[in-house]
């Protein structure tokens, strides 16, 4: 694992905080970035938690790119993981 990768991974250890890496082409990780989002978003308002979710990324292009991903799926209505999780 790069240097970078595991001093993320490191970090949100320390804080208590979930991270994870994710592998693909970029169209394909800001996918399963703004699925995951939704699936995570949805467990949260299920629960009845008030807490927010958070999405961190290298760059203001990355975080745009990723922002517009997640936007993107939260006005389709439903989350692409709560689907698979139900068939």
């Amino acid at each position: 694992m790069a240097g970078r990768q595991a001093d993320a991974l490191q970090e949100a250890g320390v804080h208590h905080t979930y991270a994870m890496l994710l592998g693909g082409d970029r169209g394909q990780v800001i996918t399963q970035i703004a699925d995951l989002y939704i699936a995570r978003r949805d467990v949260l308002i299920c629960s009845g938690s008030k807490r927010g979710i958070t999405v961190s990324a290298p760059t203001n292009d990355d975080v745009a790119e990723a922002g517009a991903a997640i936007w993107v799926a939260s006005t389709a209505g439903i989350s692409r993981w709560a689907t698979t999780a139900m068939s």
